[in-house]
């Protein structure tokens, strides 16, 4: 009996472990993928939305702190998705810095007010440590929802990797829902844009180490 209980603790170890992010204690890009064909093959004609978050300007945020300050900043943000979402959906780590949310019986609205959520809260949360100043950012957030926008999980996925793309293009910290009109060619502009905005960014960091005082000015006069 004493094997058997060990050998269960194990499996659901294991299954665990082979389904969540070790990083960001979210659901890895493999769970995500399974939940999406299987969330969206039930539903049928009930609508699930889905949302993809991307961290702004993150890179630039690792080359100017380094890799264990995105770490950080990555799991309190993954922790702040969670908190908003709490059961209404299911979270996962798409792939860097984006994270999926599928939103099961959820229309647009709805998925849209969530995200809204998300994406203040995620503003008003510092990223630094404790005994650091503070530091906050921002994600764009990109919405599809099926059947309406998307008639499969492909389309889905694809469609609110487009409005995400939009959503950075249209300037970072908001929420776009998918429409037709959105173009496919837009990610070279959003890439030069990055490499313009890092110098900015550069500026601020480097009087964040200076005098920590005049930071929070710096970083209103960066987004400006």
């Amino acid at each position: 009996a004493s094997i058997a209980i060990a050998n269960a603790i194990l499996f659901e170890k294991a299954r665990e472990e082979a389904t969540i992010d070790a990083l960001t204690n979210t659901y890895n890009h493999r769970y995500f993928m399974d939940q999406l064909i299987e969330v969206t093959s039930k539903s049928k004609t009930n609508n699930v939305s889905l949302a993809l978050t991307g961290i702004d300007m993150f890179n630039v945020y690792n080359d100017l702190y380094g890799h264990y300050a995105g770490d950080t900043a990555l799991t309190k943000l993954a922790a702040k998705v969670k908190q908003v979402v709490g059961d209404n959906g299911i979270v996962c780590r798409y792939v860097g810095d984006i994270f999926a949310v599928i939103l099961p019986n959820t229309d647009t609205k709805k998925a849209y007010d969530l995200m809204e959520r998300i994406r203040v809260v995620i503003e008003q949360t510092s990223v630094s440590a404790p005994d650091e100043s503070s530091r906050s950012l921002t994600v764009s957030c990109g919405l599809c929802t099926y059947p309406t926008q998307a008639n499969d999980d492909k389309l889905l996925l694809k469609n609110a990797g487009l409005a995400l793309i939009e959503a950075k293009r249209g300037g970072r910290n908001k929420t776009v829902l998918y429409n037709s009109t959105i173009s496919e060619d837009t990610k070279e502009g959003i890439a030069l844009d990055e490499n313009q905005l890092a110098t900015v960014y550069a500026l601020t960091a480097t009087i964040d180490a200076k005098d920590h005082i005049t930071f929070g000015h710096s970083q209103r006069v960066a987004k400006y």
